[in-house]
């Protein structure tokens, strides 16, 4: 996968919620460039998703890293929703 698309590691980020609204809000803080230290990282915009949205989100990463910690490192998989 790695080959194919370009990765930029997680640094951060920040997590809320509106009740108003009714959603909740993400924003990623991200590194552009490998040797980059966390202060001179990039942010996404902030994104909204419903709370089944967010709730399908937390299942399918909980699942992604049970794959990554259950495998022997034998194929590489992209999930898109």
């Amino acid at each position: 996968m790695a080959q194919d698309i370009s990765l930029h590691p997680v640094a951060g980020w920040q997590l809320g919620t509106s009740h108003s609204h009714g959603l909740v809000a993400l924003k990623f803080d991200y590194s552009s460039h490998p040797p980059q230290n966390s202060e001179e990282g990039m942010a996404t915009q902030m994104f909204a998703l419903k709370s089944e949205q967010a709730r399908e989100l937390a299942k399918k990463l909980l699942e992604a890293a049970d794959r990554l910690e259950s495998t022997d490192g034998e194929g590489e998989d992209l999930l898109k929703h």
